[in-house]
């Protein structure tokens, strides 16, 4: 009997569907479980029903469409007791203030190779990242 060790479980959260489908494909590729979702608020009702037991680490857009924000999204995981870390992959370059409340910022297009090694930083980390370290658009 073969056993398939994952590289780790992670919420994907992209109001893109295209995107979204794209990224979870090539992280799925990569060995990642993925759980991908369409919004805020299917994330947020994703960790009502599950907690996130057994996940490594949550991924999201920025801009999720309909005024929600990946920024708000972490505020009201963190508000609900959620300690993943969060990496950011956004198009745009959100304020220093909004890098802070996530573990690693991306930004698109960004790599495979740099989505990967980022989530798997993070997830080795264990902990949230110290306030003082900033994202990567600086």
């Amino acid at each position: 009997m073969t056993t398939t060790t994952k590289r780790g479980k992670i919420l994907y959260v992209e109001d893109d569907q295209s995107v979204r489908w794209g990224l979870a494909r090539v992280l799925t590729m990569a060995d990642w479980d993925v759980i991908a979702c369409d919004s805020a608020e299917t994330a947020l009702d994703h960790y009502a029903a599950t907690a996130f037991q057994g996940y490594d680490a949550i991924l999201t857009d920025y801009d999720l469409g309909a005024g929600q924000t990946g920024y708000a999204l972490v505020a009201q995981l963190r508000q609900r007791g959620c300690r993943l870390p969060v990496v950011l992959l956004t198009g745009d370059c959100p304020g220093e203030a909004v890098q802070r409340a996530f573990d690693a910022v991306l930004t698109k297009p960004a790599t495979w190779g740099e989505i990967t090694m980022t989530l798997d930083g993070v997830i080795l980390r264990g902990t949230r990242r110290p306030s003082h370290e900033h994202g990567l658009c600086d």
